[in-house]
């Protein structure tokens, strides 16, 4: 376990070359006001950070990078949260596409088209 800890430390302390200041800071921040025991918190806070941050888009089958581009255009207003985009697809939603993140979901598929068609039957 300690290695473990040890060697992802190390990563962090890597994935932040150039800005080991903040990293000092804020340990330092956490040491004098003896809360280093919610650095465990934290960390699953800045995952929820990050989770909130990732939109992903799944489509029925690849397509052109331009409609992907019109896609995350058209749903700009609701998606707009500087995250990352995150294509995958999904052949189950026959057609349409489906966004989603930590905290909205924008169903536009064929599949729930369908269900819909099929529940009011």
């Amino acid at each position: 376990m300690a290695y473990l800890t040890k060697k992802l430390a190390e990563i962090l302390w890597e994935g932040m070359a150039g800005k080991e200041d903040i990293a000092e800071k804020f340990l330092a921040v956490l040491k004098e006001k003896k809360k280093k025991h919610l650095l465990k918190e934290i960390v699953k806070e800045l995952e929820k950070i990050k989770e909130s941050k990732q939109n992903q888009l799944i489509l029925s089958r690849p397509t052109n990078p331009k409609m992907i581009e019109a896609i995350k255009a058209g749903t700009k207003k609701y998606f707009n949260n500087g995250g990352d985009w995150k294509v995958r697809i999904d052949e189950e939603i026959i057609g349409g596409f489906i966004i989603k993140n930590r905290t909205l979901l924008i169903d536009a598929s064929v599949k729930k088209t369908l269900n819909k068609i099929f529940n009011k039957i």
